[in-house]
């Protein structure tokens, strides 16, 4: 795949995969389905969650490269209608943790089986959980600057996920409250964070409803990130993760704006 480049052709393969979590809410019951729509669209590997019907994409076409643990799992309604945060992520689950994940034990036997059956990366979401061979998603609820951050990585060599969504959030919900942010503007994080990096996740920011624009082919702000991106260097895969939120029902629609997304990722200077 050719990556444009002041309108000129470079030869330069980009390697882009998808999320299944892109394709939600089909893909927590028909995963076997949603990953076919991905090779159909156009991606070249998976990232995986352990959705409640996950042991159905037993052979996709695909490989699967990384995966992640279930976002927030509950075993009833009970926290959701109480708001009541969980013991693990000690935050309040909303109504997909129930919907599109089971129980809190069977969450951790499908992740464990998805890392039986697929050579997939784990990316977490803490320090804590880093190790060797894994990856670091950076974001705001680390409570750390970059250079911080970097500092703290450096031993495990290029560890780090950035995240085109999660670099530009001002505020994180934490168990004592709204926090600001410690990752200051994304033009200086992301210098500072790409040399460190071995994947991107290009999530259009939800609050920008900048997904709607990439499939309106309108001005948006992750196109920017990609152009310094390139102008920096970074040779590594991008995950796409996006989605339509409760407009994601139209799946024709959706499939467009992932393609969209993932043309974007191609030609970022088009």
């Amino acid at each position: 795949m050719e990556r444009m480049k002041n309108g000129k052709s470079e030869d330069k393969n980009v390697k882009i995969g998808v999320s299944l979590a892109s394709y939600l809410p089909w893909s927590a019951y028909w995963p076997e389905t949603t990953a076919r729509w991905a090779e159909e669209d156009g991606f070249c590997f998976l990232g995986v969650l352990p959705f409640r019907e996950i042991k159905r994409l037993s052979r996709p076409e695909l490989p699967v490269l990384f995966a992640e643990k279930a976002w927030n799992p509950v075993d009833s309604l009970i926290p959701i209608i109480f708001k009541k945060p969980t013991k693990e992520e000690k935050l309040v689950p909303q109504l997909w943790d129930w919907l599109f994940f089971p129980g809190i034990a069977k969450a951790e036997c499908l992740f464990h089986w998805i890392l039986s059956q697929y050579q997939a990366t784990i990316v977490c979401h803490s320090f804590k959980d880093l190790s060797e061979g894994r990856l670091l998603e950076v974001s705001p609820g680390l409570g750390m600057t970059p250079e911080e951050i970097v500092e703290t990585a450096q031993k495990y060599r290029k560890s780090l996920v950035i995240d085109l969504c999660h670099l530009r959030e001002k505020f994180w919900i934490s168990e004592n409250g709204k926090k600001k942010s410690l990752l200051g503007h994304w033009q200086k994080s992301l210098p500072l964070l790409l040399p460190y990096t071995s994947l991107i996740h290009v999530q259009p920011y939800m609050k920008d409803n900048e997904a709607e624009k990439i499939l309106r082919g309108e001005e948006n702000e992750i196109k920017n990130m990609l152009d310094i991106i390139d102008d920096i260097g970074y040779s590594g895969p991008y995950l796409v993760e996006a989605t339509l939120r409760t407009k994601s029902w139209n799946i024709f629609r959706l499939r467009k704006m992932l393609r969209a997304v993932r043309n974007l990722v191609t030609n970022p200077s088009l």
